[in-house]
């Protein structure tokens, strides 16, 4: 299993009870308030319909979401999807490839490869031109991850 995998499979399973009743109250709570607007935000792009935003798509592929018990043993079984992740030691051959940093900087927990979803590729290819891979670094928070994506990292 994957080291993600495995790290996954941890936090899920430190208090099953404790993360079923998380999405349970997201699903309550954000999805079904009438804040759903602020609340969410940003919305993921496959949410979005002609400027308008699709919460109840954003609904029903929630509703889909398996329990804590469930993802456990999904996780053991599951093979790689779209988006891949990486152990610790692709760190060292992407700060080769990228170049010695100037600062160090501490090795990251997860390491993922995006592959792109082909209809929403045109900016993606636009900017990745003659490369073969674009590698990119970026310390943030989970929770800034789809931002990241979405919005592009810009050098300072």
């Amino acid at each position: 299993m994957q080291p993600c995998r495995v790290a996954a499979k941890e936090a899920a399973g430190r208090n099953m009870l404790a993360q079923d009743l998380r999405c349970s109250l997201f699903t309550a709570s954000a999805l079904q308030s009438y804040k759903r607007d602020l609340v969410l935000w940003p919305l993921p792009s496959s949410y979005t319909r002609l400027n308008s935003k699709d919460f109840e798509a954003l609904l029903a592929d929630a509703s889909k979401l398996p329990n804590m018990k469930n993802f456990s043993n999904h996780l053991e079984t599951k093979t790689n999807g779209p988006g891949t992740c990486a152990g610790k030691t692709e760190f060292e051959k992407i700060q080769q490839l990228t170049g010695v940093p100037h600062m160090p900087v501490p090795t990251p927990d997860f390491l993922f490869e995006i592959a792109y979803f082909e209809p929403a590729n045109g900016k993606f290819y636009e900017t990745k031109g003659e490369r073969d891979l674009i590698y990119t670094f970026h310390s943030s928070h989970l929770e800034n991850f789809h931002s990241i994506i979405h919005n592009d990292c810009t050098a300072t």
